[in-house]
């Protein structure tokens, strides 16, 4: 790409997710966290130092549910910028969503690949805040166990909850950032397969018959061309782009929470 393009073929379709990820990201822990306080509600608030994970993957499919209203037309337009070029030029973020509400209209175009991504997220974001939630668990209550006797004042830290009135432990940033690479990991490797049946949907021609644009139709097609190993082309680069930035992600969602007087369950 490099050879033949430029360097800046690199970074390709990077408006997009620069554009969407904050609200994506809003909507999504914002459903979490309200999802955890209904939760508690319904079925009864945890005990002391306790995470229901049942609660912690109901949330996490909720707001994996609600993002992809987000999501989808945010990473329609990105995938459109990066395989669609003109003569080596590629179109912007808003003369690509333009093309696509022209041709497609609103929210036909815009909402191509929905139901795929609907499919993709609501698992996968189960899967997603449950690997975060029992790594975080686990590695915190290993750390303080093997650690706390050498650097109590590390370690030992707490952290007071307003809201349930409880201390809890605090877990150290190293304990963060492996939690967070973990559910990055746990998430692509759930759901990749879909993934690329939804790209393959949102980058179809827009003359492209509706019975063809079907995720099993399209499933089907790109096992005919390419068998098993067709739904899982690009994970390496994908798991590896996912554990720097969930492990970034978790760290500051924790951070902002802490700061806000409100530490996570």
């Amino acid at each position: 790409m490099v050879r033949t393009e430029g360097w800046r073929a690199l970074f390709r379709g990077l408006g997009p997710p620069l554009a969407g990820n904050a609200p994506l990201n809003a909507v999504m822990f914002a459903a979490y966290g309200n999802a955890m306080r209904t939760l508690d509600t319904v079925m009864g608030p945890d005990a002391p130092g306790e995470t229901s994970h049942l609660k912690v993957t109901i949330a996490g499919a909720w707001g994996g549910f609600l993002q992809c209203f987000v999501t989808t037309p945010v990473e329609l337009v990105k995938c459109r910028q990066q395989v669609v070029q003109t003569s080596g030029y590629t179109p912007s973020m808003m003369e690509t969503a333009r093309v696509v509400i022209r041709e497609d209209g609103l929210a036909r175009g815009m909402y191509r690949g929905l139901s795929a991504t609907i499919l993709r997220d609501v698992p996968s974001f189960a899967a997603y805040f449950w690997a975060y939630e029992k790594t975080k668990d686990w590695l915190t209550t290993w750390a303080h166990r093997h650690s706390a006797v050498r650097h109590p004042s590390h370690l030992g830290d707490v952290a007071e909850d307003p809201v349930y009135g409880e201390t809890r432990r605090k877990s150290p940033v190293w304990v963060l950032l492996v939690a967070g690479s973990v559910a990055g990991v746990a998430t692509w490797v759930s759901c990749y397969p879909i993934d690329v049946v939804k790209t393959a949907q949102q980058t179809m021609p827009a003359n492209t018959p509706k019975s063809q644009l079907r995720a099993m139709a399209v499933a089907r097609s790109i096992y005919s061309t390419d068998g098993v190993k067709g739904f899982f082309r690009g994970i390496t680069p994908t798991v590896l782009r996912a554990i720097p930035s969930n492990a970034v992600t978790f760290l500051v969602y924790e951070w902002c929470l802490e700061g806000l007087g409100q530490p996570s369950r």
